[in-house]
């Protein structure tokens, strides 16, 4: 007797469970913090969803052309914005090209709770007004492509599951502004969600898995996507090609795809944050892009790259590029890059790898841990141009394998260093040894005389630059790399000459040397003047003797 009554107890709070989770509405809010802690919160009531049952109606397939149809169909509801069409609880199985058709009206209505199964379009909305239409809870399988919107902008599309399909799962083509929440779009043979010419969407808790193409595909589409699961695709877990436009990717998950986590394409000002993209090949590539802004993502275990910039420019701050990726950071062909406070830790090569015909790159307080531990340095600079530190406060990044010594030694051709180092404390190494400087003779050549040079040597541990005045005024200057320093001093005029060479190393300790340089004049000037001036002083004598016989005759 107990056991019977507990079993109608059981079976009464099912039914009462179930009744109340379908007349309450379930209010679902995102927050999303950014780093001023400033935050914004989106919220929205939808019904509750439904799973597939018995209670659902069997109807034929429904096309609507006009705002009549609706009323023809004697649907619920006046169109207006506060009380639309519904089409409510059917089940639409066929054989058929659309399971629902709407197109050229002016109403509102949604598509709640209905099943839709093996169509060309499950369900395929062309050309309604802006913001009327809505599809809720419904389930799209099995059909070529599920929910097709074309020129609907403004719509909503929440808790739909839209799997099994021969080609995409959800596609928006040129419906722009519109609204994609907590939808399943997975197991489809192309894309989970494919927006192509659609921006302005805005796409919240989608789960896109194991689709044979992308699990969401932004073509010409700017987007804000936020905490959508995009895992264990073919190709990319979220792919966005556009132009110029500026896309936010917060909290999204993308582990496990073939090809990238992450793919950015041609856009512009585009921010990712937060996001996780483990174990693909690429976890975050970008292309093609600039002033892009990436924070607190993590990019792990990827198989060749955590994150990849080609031809790109951005901002990093706070990410983590760990466990076992190829390279934690992959440039090329980048430029105008900074690198702040992100973490790189045992990969296999590099932290960081700069392949780049560019230059200009900022590299700072980053913690390199572990990496490339078969090799000699846990970063790679190929063609030199970049600063491995902060040039204003003279501080470099954290290196694990650093003697504690003198500089950190960068791979590459570039012969790149980070001259301030960061101990476990953050504490920057610094030089206070000057250089030293030997001091070469005066010199002294007659005007016109060739061959004559000034020879410093100096020496330091950590050269880096030097320079040689003239009178004050700086002729020559470039990098130093520990070697004598030699310069010409032909073709000066007759005069005296302070020549300065002043060397610096990389921590701004310097030295100065001064020669004295003496031009003369040249001895064959002083001969060629001799041989004038003899022959002038016997005329001028010849002339005085000859007056003076002649006044002689004549005083006689």
């Amino acid at each position: 007797m107990k056991k019977k009554l507990i079993l109608g107890i059981f079976v009464i709070g099912i039914v009462f469970c179930s009744l109340l989770i379908k007349t309450q509405a379930i209010t679902v809010s995102f927050n999303i913090e950014d780093q001023s802690t400033e935050s914004s919160i989106f919220s929205l009531s939808p019904t509750s969803p439904r799973l597939l049952d018995l209670s659902l109606t069997p109807h034929e397939p429904i096309e609507i052309t006009n705002d009549g149809n609706f009323t023809d169909y004697g649907f619920q509801g006046t169109g207006e914005e506060t009380d639309p069409y519904i089409i409510e609880g059917f089940n639409i199985t066929a054989n058929e090209f659309y399971g629902i058709y709407i197109t050229n009206t002016t109403k509102y209505f949604g598509i709640h709770d209905c099943y839709i199964n093996e169509f060309h379009y499950g369900i395929y909305i062309d050309d309604v007004a802006e913001g009327t239409a809505s599809i809720i809870n419904s389930i799209c399988s099995n059909n070529n492509k599920s929910i097709y919107l074309k020129d609907s902008s403004h719509a909503t599309l929440i808790n739909n599951t839209c799997c099994n399909n021969i080609k995409d799962g959800i596609d928006l083509g040129s419906s722009f502004n519109s609204t994609l929440i907590n939808n399943t779009c997975s197991d489809n043979n192309n894309n989970g969600i494919d927006l192509g010419g659609s921006s302005g969407a805005t796409l919240i808790n989608n789960t896109c898995n194991n689709n044979n193409n992308n699990g969401i595909d932004l073509s010409s589409s700017s987007a804000t996507l936020i905490n959508n699961t995009c895992s264990n695709n073919n190709n990319d877990g979220i792919r966005i090609n556009q132009i110029h436009s500026a896309d936010t990717l917060t909290n999204n998950t993308c582990n496990n795809n073939n090809r990238n986590g992450i793919y950015l394409v041609y856009s512009s000002g585009s921010t990712l944050t937060n996001n996780t993209c483990n174990n693909n090949f690429h976890g975050i590539l970008l292309s093609s892009c600039s002033s892009a802004t990436l924070t607190n993502n993590t990019c792990n275990s990827n198989t060749y790259t955590g994150i990849l910039l080609g031809w790109s420019s951005a901002t990093l701050t706070n990410n983590t590029c760990s466990n076992g990726n190829n390279n934690g950071i992959y440039l090329f062909d980048s430029s105008s890059c900074l690198f702040t406070y992100n973490l790189f830790q045992e990969n296999e090569r590099y932290g960081i790898l700069i392949e780049s015909n560019y230059e200009g790159n900022i590299i700072h307080h980053n913690a390199f841990v572990d990496n490339n531990l078969a090799g000699a340095s846990q970063a790679y600079d190929l063609k030199g141009g970049n600063f491995w530190y902060d040039v204003s406060k003279k501080e470099g990044n954290y290196w694990s394998d650093w003697s504690g010594i003198g500089p950190y030694s960068i791979d590459g051709d570039a012969g790149s260093i980070d001259p301030y180092p960061l101990d476990e404390e953050g504490t920057p190494y610094f030089d206070t040894t000057a250089p030293v400087i030997d001091h070469p003779t005066d010199i002294s050549y007659e005007e016109g005389a060739i061959d004559n040079y000034i020879t410093w040597n100096p020496d330091d541990l950590y050269p880096s630059s030097y320079e040689v005045s003239r009178d004050g005024l700086v002729r020559i200057s470039g990098n130093w790399f520990g070697e004598s320093i030699v310069i010409s001093i032909d073709g000066l005029d007759t005069g005296f000459y302070e020549y300065v060479c002043t060397v610096y190393d990389w921590y701004d300790n310097s030295i100065s040397d001064t020669v004295i340089v003496t031009v003369t004049e040249t001895t064959t000037e002083k001969s060629r003047f001799g041989m004038v001036t003899v022959p002038l002083a016997l005329i001028f004598a010849t002339m005085s003797l000859s007056l003076i016989a002649r006044k002689r005759l004549k005083d006689r």
